[in-house]
């Protein structure tokens, strides 16, 4: 059994934009909390409810990595010790958005995206 990451938007509707392992879930949690604190930056993400779900805020959590991003060094994939956080989130937010999107580090290279599919099909085929 999985955990998954949905997205809430302003209208209160919702979105499961990733699909993990337990583990990678909390992982993936417990690395934005550690960025949130590093870059003094809200994430919108909120812990575990207990019901194997994470929620995070569709406004918040693309003005977070926005700012990651611009980081400068520790956005950057060749030495990034979050390069693989930085994956997945660009995946999150391709599914918040339903577009597709480039991250481009400083020093010209280009973010691999790790995506989990869309749970909704009609969403899905958006992003082909």
């Amino acid at each position: 059994m999985g955990k998954y990451i949905i997205a809430k938007f302003e209208d209160q509707s919702e979105r499961i934009v990733a699909d993990f392992s337990n583990g990678r879930a909390d992982l993936f949690y417990e690395v934005t909390t550690l960025l949130e604190k590093f870059l003094q930056t809200p994430s919108g993400m909120a812990p575990d409810n207990g019901s194997n779900e994470y929620y995070l805020s569709a406004t918040q959590f693309p003005e977070f990595f926005e700012v990651f991003w611009q980081s400068g060094w520790l956005s950057d994939i060749e030495s990034s010790f979050v390069i693989g956080w930085a994956e997945h989130a660009a995946g999150i937010l391709m599914n918040i958005s339903l577009n597709s999107a480039k991250w481009i580090d400083r020093n010209g290279r280009t973010l691999k995206i790790k995506r989990s599919p869309l749970h909704n099909s009609n969403l899905e085929n958006l992003l082909k």
